[in-house]
C-alpha cells in the first residue's frame, strides 16, 4: 500500500512539474524576447534545464536545513 502511494506521489510529482515547465516556457516566449532583442525562444526541455538550474540551491539549502534539523533532534533526545 506505501508503494503504491509513493508511485503515486511521484507521478503527481513529475506531472506538476511538467505543467510548471510548459508554463514557465510559455511566460519566457512572450516576455523575454520583447524585453531583451537578441534573445530567443526557448522550448520546452530548455525551459525544463533552466527550472532545474534555478532550483538546485534551494533545493541544496533544503536539504542542509533537513539534515542539520535532523542532526540537531538526534543529539537533543
Amino acid at each position: 500500500m506505501a508503494i503504491v502511494q509513493i508511485t503515486v506521489g511521484i507521478m503527481i510529482t513529475f506531472g506538476v512539474f511538467m505543467i510548471f515547465t510548459a508554463i514557465f516556457q510559455w511566460l519566457w516566449n512572450i516576455t523575454i524576447p520583447k524585453v531583451f532583442d537578441n534573445a530567443r525562444q526557448i522550448g520546452f526541455w530548455a525551459a525544463f534545464r533552466l527550472l532545474l538550474i534555478a532550483g538546485f540551491p534551494f533545493f541544496m539549502l533544503l536539504i542542509s536545513g533537513l539534515l542539520s534539523s535532523a542532526l540537531t533532534v538526534g543529539f537533543s533526545q
